[in-house]
């Protein structure tokens, strides 16, 4: 046989009698005497490499083949089988330049007939292929033999696929919202470790199944075969075949995709295609732009790539950025325990210098985000818009007394007060102060009562929550003394006053929590919180006639709550994205705000609840949010931490994502309480640093 044609099977139809090299006769015949000799002839080519240009046939019969049987079926019922061995010392078969020729015949039926071929990697044994011998290449095709035909029929060998051969498992790409094609290469082979080199003649004999697989997400990932977007799966018959998957730009942090390969009797393998998601919980980072202002607070990043290798390494680079911006080191970590979605955080901090032209560009290795960044200079307590923030030392306005266990008085809740103060808990040393618009402190020391939440109550008196005494105190105006202590079943957390002229309160202790109130004339009265599995009640307000309250159930997920006045508690929205802290309601009543957590807690931002709906929407900050009140001019006021300092949001009402932050000058300050003051200004308490801040807007 001629060289162009080696790799193909010449079956050369003879006369009746046969004759020629050794044959079968077949296992059934069609009739008497209606069966015609066919010679077959197969050539084994030499091994050659897979870059090789004499590799790339138009059929397939692999280097490694040792073995042959070839089975004639005719429509009609009679059959024919020969078992043909193709090694180097085979009597059928002679060697030139490497390349064996073998002949043999068997006997066709007359009849239409499928022939059906099949090349192993074993030599026969006593005329039998091995069961342990591997297929290398399988073939089928059907012709009408009649005692005239004279002819070539030819019959082309689809190579089995053992090893698929990815020659890349895993890629990444920006996540940037902009279209990308990533292509996925092959080098099939055959259990001879033999590359499999098809024509449209000769596909794959066990073709190869491409199923794209998204976590985190679907609809951005797809696949496309020959130019052509076939959806998620796509089947690959020949070695001229190309497959592409085709990812959008979309999806949010922890989306990634998988492309399985997997062919009959060949071990699947897999392709990680892993989008990278640099994202923020800071309003300065949008757009995919660093919009920096100078503070000494480092704005939040997060790298976030699945299925990504554990050795990747991710790093983040600052260009051109001398005292306009600088990077930390990224830190790496996992975001699940499984290890699907790898993550890096880092921050990026503003200078001295305002200006642009500075970038940060992150990377895995492999992949790049550039982020274009500006840095606008503000003073430490001054805002874009020209606020300032005030802050106020809280010295002891006499000797310390002996009962006071802190050098200093430590600020917590603050309130307005209904004298023109602005009243707050000593959360260290126990009891309240009071504060002037001008910074003159009062400290009315109470040791062993430490108020977590204040407020005013229908009597004009200071009401605060006592979790360490287990009771709602009564504290007077006029002198700051405690005129009495109203036990409770459990330690109260949030209180307010209520729309019926009562001081409402929660309690919890830890699992099992009740919300309650207290007449001015001391009555206490409880209900259980039994809507919730393990209930947790924490921060509550008035909305309308009834009052909403911060539900962190252990077991069914946080909440918030309504209870009417007369006891009724009933769910106002479904699972919260996250913790909540406590509650402030907009003047029109239409909107609650729920503030995240505590320093320390992983939450950041803050929600917006609709009254009439429930429905929640969150909005990113810089820190974790801790308490919020309404300013008189349409803005909320919230206390937030992040791991360097404090910062105050001022969020619109009217346009809640068009939010600004302004960092408090104490370095290292943790802010709690706030509340707008009488004198126009957003008052709120500095816990660790001993002082009192005031924000004019």
């Amino acid at each position: 046989m001629k060289r162009r044609i080696a790799a193909l099977l010449a079956v050369a139809l003879l006369s009746a009698c046969g004759g020629g090299a050794s044959s079968l006769p077949p296992t059934a015949s069609h009739g008497s005497n209606a069966s015609k000799g066919v010679k077959m002839t197969l050539v084994v080519p030499a091994a050659v490499s897979s870059s090789s240009s004499s590799a790339k046939r138009p059929a397939y019969i692999s280097p490694a083949a040792l073995g042959a049987q070839v089975s004639v079926t005719g429509a009609g019922g009679g059959s024919a089988q020969a078992v043909l061995d193709l090694s180097s010392s085979s009597t059928i078969c002679s060697t030139s330049n490497g390349e064996r020729s073998c002949a043999a015949n068997v006997t066709a039926p007359l009849d239409n007939d499928t022939f059906v071929v099949a090349i192993y990697d074993t030599a026969p044994v006593n005329g039998v292929i091995p069961s342990s011998a591997h297929a290398l290449g399988l073939a089928a095709v059907t012709q009408t033999i009649t005692s005239t035909f004279t002819g070539t029929l030819v019959i082309a060998v689809g190579g089995v696929v053992s090893n698929i051969g990815l020659q890349s498992t895993f890629l990444s790409v920006p996540a940037n919202g902009q279209p990308q094609s990533v292509g996925i290469a092959a080098n099939p082979t055959d259990f001879g470790d033999n590359p499999i080199v098809t024509g449209s003649t000769s596909p794959y004999a066990n073709p190869i199944t491409a199923i794209v697989a998204e976590i985190g997400g679907s609809g951005h990932m797809s696949l496309v075969l020959n130019g052509t977007n076939v959806g998620t799966t796509a089947t690959l018959k020949q070695s001229t075949d190309t497959l592409a998957v085709a990812y959008d730009g979309g999806g949010s942090a922890g989306y990634g995709g998988t492309i399985e390969l997997a062919a009959a009797n060949a071990t699947a393998e897999t392709f990680v295609l892993a989008p990278m998601y640099l994202t923020s919980t800071s309003p300065y980072y949008s757009g995919g732009a660093l919009g920096l202002l100078g503070t000494p607070l480092g704005v939040p990043m997060t790298i976030t790539e699945a299925n990504a290798p554990l050795s990747n390494a991710y790093t983040a680079t600052a260009s051109s950025c001398t005292n306009i911006a600088t990077v930390s080191a990224v830190n790496m970590g996992l975001s699940n325990p499984d290890g699907s979605v790898k993550i890096g955080t880092f921050s990026a901090t503003g200078g001295t210098t305002g200006g642009a032209g500075c970038t940060v560009t992150v990377s895995d290795g492999i992949t790049s985000i550039v982020v274009p960044t500006t840095n606008t200079p503000s003073q430490s307590g001054v805002g874009l818009a020209g606020e300032s923030i005030a802050e106020y030392p809280l010295p002891w306005t006499s000797p310390p007394p002996s009962s006071a266990p802190s050098p200093s008085p430590e600020s917590y809740a603050i309130l307005a007060g209904p004298d023109g103060r602005l009243w707050y808990s000593d959360i260290d040393n126990g009891g309240v102060g009071a504060i002037t618009a001008s910074g003159s402190v009062t400290q009315y020391i109470l040791p062993g009562d430490i108020y977590g939440a204040l407020t005013v109550g229908s009597d004009g008196n200071i009401w605060g929550a006592d979790a360490n005494t287990v009771s709602v105190d009564k504290i007077l105006t006029s002198n700051g003394a405690l005129f009495a202590q109203y036990h409770t079943t459990y330690g109260p957390v949030g209180i307010t006053n209520g729309p019926d002229g009562n001081v409402w309160f929660t309690e919890s202790s830890g699992s099992s929590g009740k919300v309650g109130y207290v007449t001015p004339g001391g009555t206490v009265t409880e209900f259980g919180v039994y809507v919730d599995a393990s209930p947790n009640p924490g921060g509550i307000t008035t909305v309308g006639s009834n009052l909403w309250f911060c539900d962190d159930a252990a077991l069914s997920g946080t909440v918030i709550d309504q209870v009417t006045t007369s006891g009724t508690i009933t769910h106002v929205t479904a699972t919260l994205p996250q913790p909540c802290n406590t509650l402030a309601v907009e003047p029109d009543g239409q909107y609650v705000w729920a503030t995240t957590g505590f320093q320390g807690a992983t939450s950041t931002g803050i929600m917006r609840i609709n009254v009439s709906t429930g429905a929640v929407t969150q909005y990113a900050l810089t820190g974790t949010s801790q308490y919020v009140t309404a300013g008189a001019n349409g803005i909320m006021y919230v206390t937030e931490v992040t791991g360097s300092g404090a910062m105050i949001a001022q969020i619109p009402q009217s346009s809640p994502s068009s939010l600004t932050e302004i960092a408090v000058p104490t370095s290292g300050a943790v802010t709690r309480g706030v509340a707008a003051g009488p004198d126009g200004r957003i008052w709120f308490a500095e816990y660790n640093e001993s002082k009192i801040g005031a924000l004019s807007p």
